[in-house]
């Protein structure tokens, strides 16, 4: 058996010799790699651009649509499975609209809780064009790095979005006599 132990120990792998001196290795920013948060999903952290914000706010609008509709036929009808449906639309519409806005205002570097002046009237509005209009940070701050350059997808997206911002201001601007 001895000749077994000894045989088994040469087989043994000696450790690596690190060297006497390595280069550091500090990861400066863990996600430098650009991830863009995915749209359909629940999580907050990130940070997204101007124009990912108007394309990303159409499955909102959408589901706001969609809510409205679904809520009109039902309380017409009084079916109460299309009034819940209706209601379940605009949650969803709400959630995203939510999680959108909480990454566009990690792209101006505030916290994600600046997103409940959404539901102070008048202030709401002000805080829309801020997160349309206002540039990001130009540089990686506390809630990642500084968001990818735009595909045509996104171009398109925040195209649509904001022909029905404009078909919606039509009947304001329009002039009666």
């Amino acid at each position: 058996m001895p000749r077994y132990a000894q045989a088994q120990a040469e087989m043994v792998a000696p450790e690596p010799q690190m060297p006497q001196y390595a280069a550091p290795q500090a990861v400066v920013y863990p996600e430098a790699d650009h991830d863009l948060p995915p749209l359909l999903a629940l999580s907050v952290t990130g940070r997204i651009g101007r124009l990912r914000y108007l394309a990303w706010g159409i499955p909102a609008l959408l589901a706001f649509f969609a809510a409205m509709l679904v809520l009109l036929v039902g309380l017409g009808s009084g079916r109460i499975f299309s009034i819940v449906l209706g209601l379940g639309a605009f949650l969803a519409g709400l959630v995203v609209l939510l999680r959108v806005s909480i990454l566009r205002l990690h792209d101006l570097g505030r916290s994600g809780w600046w997103v409940l002046m959404f539901f102070v009237p008048l202030l709401n509005l002000v805080t829309h064009l801020v997160l349309m209009l206002a540039p990001g940070e130009p540089v990686a701050n506390e809630h990642g790095p500084v968001p990818e350059d735009n595909t045509a997808a996104v171009y398109a997206g925040a195209g649509i979005t904001i022909f029905i911002y404009l078909l919606d201001l039509l009947p304001i601007l329009r002039l009666r006599h």
